[in-house]
């Protein structure tokens, strides 16, 4: 249907005299013009209220449209496009019919150049997708509020031709992709609505397509998508557009179950900050002792140490034990200064004394000073240990 920002042109809407159809039909919907082709003189214009009879066209260059039957002026209501928005061009009209099957063979009722909205393509849905084919800059925040004022979700698909300075940032702003047309097998860009081009050519999506890097846990261009496959997900609900998604390198279309996994990603490495950072105000503080005070200056005890008293002997008595000095809960017997013994003629042999066990017996006395008779206690205490390991 002719545009709010388009003038009047060529019509190319029509609906037939004696039946009753629940949308008009347009010349580039290939099922359309079929019905048009047969239609045998029953064409008249769409509006309502006028009802002139409507001729179908297809000149030399493929351009299709309908004409009056009698004067031109007899029917004023032109469907088509002018100025404004840029005429349709054989580009425009060979992606929006290639659309339009793709939406029709998922299933989907799909209407070209619809009334209601003026949509290129309104598909009927859970929630309806107005899908706009764009080439040219346009408004793309009001159209994109008209099409929502009338109940359903927008879709830009803007040409690898469309330029100009508001296309750039409606491609990130607005719930938009870039469409691409390329060659079956090389991937490389067609034009398949030019004359001469054999071979196949199919469409992809993308842009701001997104996809999940699992290994890293953050969402990163899919590059050239399936564009049957992203419609699928968009129908169907399963990708959205996210205008302002933390952790999204940009706004785009994500798999809302990806998302779901990022933010759940995101929330648990929250949770973990948070439990490292409780844990560590959690533990105390580490008491610093002064362990060799600076000369001149006497170490003054901590809180936790007991100062024994000067006045009672008994506070500072050393263990009465080695095995209390130790701490070996089995007691020992201490050692004590050998007497002096007389020395032995050379035809006594040495004698080898039974040693009890749980017992060490003296060894002759070497050292008077108590520093020696602690090691040596010391060394005797752990030779028993050993043998009793190995006994």
């Amino acid at each position: 249907m002719r545009h709010d920002h388009q003038g009047k042109a060529k019509k190319e809407h029509a609906h037939l005299r004696s039946v009753r159809l629940p949308r008009p039909l347009w010349v580039y919907d290939p099922e359309d013009w079929e019905i048009i082709r047969a239609s045998g003189g029953q064409l008249i214009c769409p509006v309502e209220e006028c009802r002139f009879p409507l001729d179908s066209v297809q000149n030399g260059n493929g351009t299709r449209f309908l004409r009056n039957k009698g004067k031109p002026e007899d029917c004023v209501h032109a469907f088509g496009y002018g100025r404004g928005g840029g005429p349709m061009s054989q580009e425009h009209r060979w992606i929006q019919n290639r659309i339009l099957g793709i939406c029709r063979s998922l299933g989907y009722t799909a209407v070209p150049e619809h009334a209601a909205s003026r949509a290129d393509v309104w598909v009927e849905a859970a929630t309806p997708l107005a899908i706009e084919v764009q080439r040219w800059p346009t408004t793309f925040v009001r159209r994109t509020e008209a099409r929502r004022a009338a109940g359903a979700d927008v879709l830009w698909l803007l040409t690898e031709s469309a330029t100009g300075t508001k296309v750039p940032p409606a491609l990130f702003e607005g719930p938009a992709a870039r469409i691409r047309v390329l060659a079956a097998g090389s991937r490389k860009p067609a034009r398949p609505w030019e004359p001469g081009f054999s071979g196949q050519a199919f469409l992809y999506v993308g842009a701001t397509v997104l996809k999940l890097k699992p290994e890293r846990m953050e969402l990163e261009s899919a590059q050239s998508y399936d564009a049957k496959e992203f419609l699928r997900e968009v129908l169907s609900g399963a990708r959205k557009w996210f205008p302002t998604e933390t952790g999204f390198p940009y706004s785009g279309w994500a798999l809302a179950s990806d998302v779901e996994v990022l933010r759940e990603a995101r929330s648990s490495a929250a949770r973990a900050r948070l439990v490292a950072v409780a844990s560590r105000q959690a533990q105390p503080a580490e008491v610093e002792t002064e362990i060799d005070p600076p000369a001149g200056r006497e170490r003054r005890p901590s809180e936790s140490e007991t100062v024994p008293s000067a006045t009672s002997p008994e506070d500072t008595q050393a263990p009465t034990t080695a095995a209390q000095a130790l701490g070996v809960d089995r007691p020992l017997e201490e050692a004590e200064p050998a007497p002096p013994q007389p020395s032995p003629t050379p035809s006594a042999a040495p004698s080898s004394p039974l040693i009890p066990q749980g017992s060490i017996v003296a060894a002759p006395h070497h050292a008077s000073t108590p520093a020696f008779r602690e090691a040596d206690l010391l060394d005797r205490f752990l030779s028993w240990v050993t043998k009793l390991i190995h006994s």
